[in-house]
């Protein structure tokens, strides 16, 4: 009884892996030389739902191991504290709109 219970939740889990690790492979971008991919994430104004976006964005760029840039649209309030909390906490770089006009070399 209790090894048939070990077995099905190691199976589980091992499904549930297995899921994961595909689905992560199915947005893995393609590596060459010369070559990176950024995810931008551009907020705009007073976006009430920019924790989820922000975790789903981080969550993306460690699956994929693509660089994960943010741009500040006119951003204030929470949305704004929230940004620079994320940020802070993941060492993600943030910019302006002006910044990304001024400096898109750098950024690519």
């Amino acid at each position: 009884m209790l090894l048939d219970i070990v077995i099905v939740l190691l199976a589980a889990t091992g499904t549930v892996f297995l899921i994961r690790f595909v689905f992560g492979l199915m947005l893995m971008p393609v590596r060459g030389r010369g070559c990176r991919v950024s995810v931008l994430l551009s907020v705009k104004g007073d976006t009430p739902d920019v924790d989820r976006v922000l975790k789903g964005a981080k969550w993306l760029s460690q699956q994929g191991g693509v660089r994960l840039i943010i741009v500040e649209n006119k951003t204030e309030g929470r949305t704004s504290k929230a940004i620079k909390l994320h940020a802070k906490q993941n060492n993600l770089p943030t910019y302006t709109v002006e910044d990304v006009r001024e400096n898109i070399e750098i950024l690519l």
